[in-house]
Formats: structure tokens, sequence, C-alpha cells
């Protein structure tokens, strides 16, 4: 448990009562790993000193170009080890290269075959889907239509029951 708080605001829960650790930010410079404010304060004085904080930041840019670039070169790297990671996935758990994804979704028209939702309406990229026994890839999905059929357990007489529970609502007037 965990006590707030510096900036005094009226709905800080920490302030009056100790709070799990959930309730701060992270904060790797200090001893214990959190902010000393809970996210709720954070949020607020934020919000209050909107302008104040922009201009610091401005000025502390201008006055570190050299740590700019740092940063920016460390972002980049990021980059390159997730696009990485990625094709590494790919290749590791589906046995897949990108081409293939690229194949895969061109093939499908850049939709999920299921809800016929194309990528560009989903916040997501297609998910593969493969059957967990065989571990055979099937195709490319969104991530709600993936998240069905894997809670159903790839079960084709579950599935089979979904369609058929669903008929007998609507004719039902359900």
């Amino acid at each position: 448990m965990k006590e707030c708080c510096r900036f005094k605001t009226d709905n800080c829960a920490a302030e009056t009562n100790p709070q799990p650790k959930e309730n701060f930010a992270k904060d790797l410079k200090r001893k214990d790993g959190l902010t000393p404010h809970c996210k709720s304060c954070l949020k607020m004085y934020r919000e209050k000193n909107k302008e104040q904080r922009n201009e610091t930041i401005k000025q502390w840019r201008k006055r570190h170009p050299e740590k700019l670039k740092e940063y920016a070169k460390k972002k980049c790297a990021l980059e390159k080890t997730k696009v990485r990671m990625k094709k590494y996935r790919l290749k590791s758990r589906y046995g897949m290269n990108q081409e293939e994804w690229q194949a895969m979704f061109e093939k499908q028209n850049g939709k999920c075959p299921i809800c016929l939702k194309h990528s560009t309406e989903l916040e997501e990229v297609l998910h593969i889907d493969h059957c967990h026994k065989t571990g055979k890839v099937r195709g490319l999905l969104c991530s709600r239509c993936n998240k069905a059929i894997g809670l159903l357990n790839d079960d084709f007489p579950t599935l089979k029951r979904a369609i058929t529970y669903l008929k007998v609502g609507i004719t039902n007037g359900l």
C-alpha cells in the first residue's frame, strides 16, 4: 500500500487511504519504482498545468538537442527491433515469412473472411488464425473473429450449436 499526495487534489483516494501499487505510475528513477503521486493526481496536475508543461518541454528541447538525437536513435532502434521480432514470431510460431503473410492478405482482399470487415476498418492488423491441434495456418482474421473461434476451442460441433442457437433466437423474435 502506498500513500499520496503532494498536489492535494480534492479527489485523491490515496491521500486518505493508502492505495495498491497499481494506482501509481512507474518511475524507474525512484527506489520503489513508482511515482510519489497516484495516477489520478498526476492526470489532474497535468491537465491544470498543460501550457506550463508544454513550455517547459520546448525549453528543455532547445537546451538539449543532443539528447533529442539520442532518443530518436533509440526509438528508431526499437522500431527495427519490433520489426525483427514480428518476422521472428511469424517464422517461429507459424512457419511463415512476411511475403507469405502478404500473399495471404492479398488473397483475402485485406478482409476478415468471417465478418467481412476490411483491415482499414479495424484498429489492429489481421491476426493469423491457426488450428491449435495441428498448428496449420487457416487464414487471417480480425481480432474479434479470431478470439470468438478460439473461445469456442476451434470445435466445429460447438460452432454449429452456436449458429443453431442464433437462428432459433431470431425465429423466436429475440
